[in-house]
């Protein structure tokens, strides 16, 4: 009766090591292909960080601007500001505003900034302006 151990080869320690590096090579390149995946995930996580703190930041600053226009427009008569003032800040706010739609997706815009996307004007579909994968057609 045979065992298994007379079918084996047996390797003499100069193999053994070439395969342990060789496995260890091995396992050294597969490493190395999740740390770059890794790398170009955090990457990506701190490119959607950097545009949603700027949407929160563009988010506030337009409500505040609103606030603040209507409070211009509405002041019974007394003149708190200057003209220019209520001008410079219905200008910020149509910068304010193209920056926000810039950083935003469709979904998460105020719903009167929604309202500016017409689907049947421009052929956009609901997805193409959620996820901003907007194609001119």
């Amino acid at each position: 009766m045979t065992s298994n151990h007379d079918n084996l080869k047996s390797m003499d320690t100069e193999g053994i090591l070439k395969k342990k590096v060789y496995d260890l090579q091995e396992q050294l390149v597969v490493a190395n292909k999740k740390v770059v995946l890794l790398k170009d995930t955090i990457e990506n996580i701190n490119t959607m960080r950097s545009d949603c703190m700027v949407s929160i930041e563009m988010m506030e600053q337009y409500y505040n601007l609103q606030r603040e226009i209507y409070s211009m427009k509405n002041s019974d008569g007394e003149e708190y500001y200057e003209g220019e003032d209520l001008g410079y800040n219905e200008k910020l706010l149509d910068a304010c505003t193209i920056v926000l739609k810039h950083y935003t997706g469709y979904s998460d815009l105020p719903e009167e900034l929604r309202m500016e996307y017409t689907t049947e004007s421009n052929g956009w579909d609901e997805e193409q302006l959620d996820t901003g994968m907007l194609n001119d057609k």
